[in-house]
């Protein structure tokens, strides 16, 4: 008898550790407003399509008031994806008893093993843990829609790049910065490391942009998993009103290509009602494999009168050709700008991504094509001063110079009505910095190193 007390101890035991498998890879929380303080929340999943015994058909997600409840998986089995990846849609309602802030969370054991940079070498045993900040008062708000899935591949020794690529239906301003990913409310995951701190070297940086959220990673040295949490902030008049995390995986793998050559444009940033944007694409594969190009954006998925992206969607051979068009209405016009990001990705997996914003504005004095100018910025790299000359760009308004570190901070700010500038930078920390530019009508962002 206690021969088999034993078995049947060591077969639940097992039978637990497959429940509790490694599972999940990505994911987010978005939540639309059904009234003053009804909410619908969709919790997003990215998780590993083979870890069958650890698959959710519910998921039990926290509102933030005290309350928790279960919630089934809305997209039937879920939807398989290529690279041992489903994606998971979970969506249910709730209504708030009062005015305040809350934030909508779920956390579900565990994350997959082998990340190198999430308490390695058991990030298996790491809760993963994804919330929203949700402020209800007297206006509603919806979150952005982060319209980039957060599952990325990057290649040793190769740039990558990522972008949530978030559009707020609201017209309410965003702001990205880099974090620590959660294993639970206000509770860190133990041992992590930013992705550059894997084998660092001098070649090995990365950065956010504050404004548009790229994330860039120049360049990967280990291939393996990794994990990187971005947080978008949502801001309204000013305040603070809302946020969401999202927790993406980039899996860098061995390369021996190039991604696909890509040319990107340079369309004007200012439009009116009444323009047409647009802009053809142009990328070539590497040797004989095969490309193919995509797009997101805000502008696409309006109701009246969205953009077009046309191309063949699927994989050619040689050089491959794309045309954005967008017919720009008065309903189009907002505060904050439409962006856009087109990939050109191949077979193997690489790809290239260009991303650009654009502006609608009801005035009669936005300038030309024609007429806006280039702006210089040197030396690059720049030890104790970076001067930044403008020309042929007529500024309605003070322009707004701005640099922030890796982590998104604002680490110095200058405004200058005139057509050029000198900054000092001699206080600053050597390394790469992202250096804006903002005027109302004209905007720039660019990578800038302190040397």
């Amino acid at each position: 008898m206690k021969k088999h007390s034993y078995i049947a101890f060591f077969l639940t035991l097992f039978c637990c550790q497959a429940l509790w498998a490694t599972h999940n890879r990505a994911g987010e929380i978005s939540f639309e407003a059904l009234g003053q303080f009804t909410y619908r929340a969709t919790i997003h999943t990215y998780t590993k399509a083979s870890s069958r015994p650890a698959d959710r058909d519910s998921l039990e997600i926290c509102w933030g008031d005290g309350t928790c409840e279960w919630v089934l998986r809305t997209n039937g089995d879920g939807l398989t994806l290529p690279n041992d990846i489903k994606y998971n849609q979970y969506i249910i309602q709730h209504t708030y008893a009062d005015f305040g802030e809350y934030r909508i969370s779920m956390t579900d054991p565990n994350r997959t093993g082998g990340n190198l940079n999430l308490n390695p070498p058991s990030s298996d045993n790491i809760p993963f843990h994804i919330e929203s900040r949700l402020v209800v008062g007297v206006e509603t708000n919806n979150s952005p829609q982060l319209l980039m899935p957060p599952i990325d591949r990057g290649f040793v020794g190769l740039p990558f790049s990522h972008t949530p690529n978030a559009f707020d239906i609201d017209d309410d301003s965003l702001a990205y910065e880099l974090t620590v990913p959660l294993q639970a409310s206000n509770v860190e995951v133990p041992n992590y490391s930013f992705p550059n701190q894997v084998r660092p070297g001098p070649m090995n940086n990365i950065s956010i942009d504050p404004i548009t959220g790229e994330f860039q990673w120049v360049s990967p040295a280990e291939p393996g998993e990794y994990t990187v949490a971005i947080l978008i902030k949502e801001y309204r008049n000013g305040i603070l009103i809302g946020s969401v995390l999202r927790d993406l995986m980039i899996t860098v793998e061995l390369s021996e290509s190039p991604p696909p050559g890509f040319q990107g444009p340079n369309p004007p940033s200012v439009f009116q009602a009444g323009d047409i944007l647009e802009v053809d694409f142009e990328a070539r594969g590497f040797d004989t494999l095969r490309s193919r190009f995509s797009a997101t954006g805000g502008a696409f998925i309006l109701d009246d009168s969205p953009a077009t992206f046309s191309t063949t969607g699927s994989f050619q051979q040689g050089t491959i050709t794309a045309n954005l068009r967008w017919a720009i209405t008065d309903a189009h016009e907002r505060q904050q700008p439409y962006q856009f990001a087109v990939k050109a990705e191949d077979q193997a997996g690489g790809f290239s991504l260009f991303v650009f914003q654009i502006s609608i504005d009801n005035s009669n004095s936005v300038p030309e094509l024609s007429t806006l100018g280039q702006v210089q910025i040197y030396p690059n790299p720049a030890k104790d001063q970076l001067w930044l000359d403008w020309n042929r760009i007529p500024l309605q308004n003070a322009l707004l110079i701005r640099i922030y570190d890796l982590q998104g901070q604002l680490v110095l700010e200058q405004s200058t009505t005139a057509t050029s500038a000198q900054l000092d930078v001699s206080q600053l920390p050597s390394g790469p910095y992202l250096l804006t530019l903002n005027s109302g009508t004209f905007s720039l962002s660019q990578q800038w190193i302190k040397g």
